[in-house]
């Protein structure tokens, strides 16, 4: 399943929500007022990721539509596992940027 999730991720939303993990956990641990920004940071590149993959795929329904093409469900499979496969990589980040930061937040 592991390597099913894996082949299906753009190169851009790996590199960016690794860059965008390791970025918290640095701020985690030097700069604790820069975790917040971080997340928001993780909000817009999500909104960024998701409307370029709905770009794509109605970019490819017209192709496929126009082209008169019979075999749609196996490509929007496809397709719809690379857009599953950036909101679970973007959940994943924005809920480890938030455990820090509720971790590293003081308490009175």
């Amino acid at each position: 399943m592991i390597k099913f999730f894996l082949s299906s991720i753009s190169t851009f939303d790996a590199i960016a929500f690794v860059v965008l993990l390791l970025a918290t956990i640095a701020a985690a641990w030097k700069a604790i007022d820069k975790i917040r920004p971080v997340g928001k940071l993780i909000e817009a590149i999500f909104m960024m990721s998701i409307s370029a993959q709905f770009l794509i795929i109605l970019m490819g329904l017209y192709d496929r539509i126009s082209w008169g093409n019979v075999s749609i469900q196996v490509e929007f499979c496809d397709d719809f596992r690379a857009l599953a496969a950036a909101i679970i990589l973007a959940a994943v980040a924005y809920i480890i940027n938030n455990i820090l930061y509720i971790i590293r937040t003081p308490r009175l």
